[in-house]
């Protein structure tokens, strides 16, 4: 790197070792840039989703749960005052792009993180077409357009 003009920030560098989730790995990773301990993390951002050590999405699903839950609540509180239509653009530019970001990764989620992201959407839904809590949601996309 140094021949390219490029240096690396040791401070600001972190490592992650991957291992499989029945293998627990007991020990650290001692790593060493220019003198410098790099910093062994568990979790690591990286372009806005979560990775965590064992490759799964766990960690990125209960990001995306946090942020997405308080907003149907206040979607519910304007419902009693704005139309349709102005619930809908809050639905399309304030809870889907959570979802829609790096969506490819939620083939890899399991059945119960599907669930969770899923049952926070249909609820979203709902409030915005006026239906009750408890009502199907099978037909609720096309309703949506």
């Amino acid at each position: 790197m140094a021949s390219n003009g490029l240096q690396l920030n040791a401070s600001k560098t972190k490592c992650l070792l991957l291992h499989s989730s029945r293998r627990k790995i007991e020990t650290g990773l001692d790593l060493l840039v220019d003198g410098v301990t790099v910093d062994q993390v568990r979790v690591f951002k990286y372009l806005g989703v979560l990775i965590n050590n064992t490759l799964t999405w766990s960690d990125h699903v209960d990001m995306i749960c946090r942020k997405v839950s308080c907003c149907p609540n206040l979607l519910r509180r304007l419902s009693w005052f704005l139309p349709r239509s102005l619930l809908l653009t809050y639905l399309k530019s304030y809870i889907l792009p959570h979802f829609d970001y790096c969506d490819v990764i939620w083939s890899g989620c399991t059945q119960d993180e599907s669930c969770r992201l899923e049952s926070l959407l249909n609820f979203s839904c709902k409030i915005v077409l006026q239906r009750r809590r408890d009502s199907s949601s099978l037909l609720l996309f096309k309703n949506l357009d």
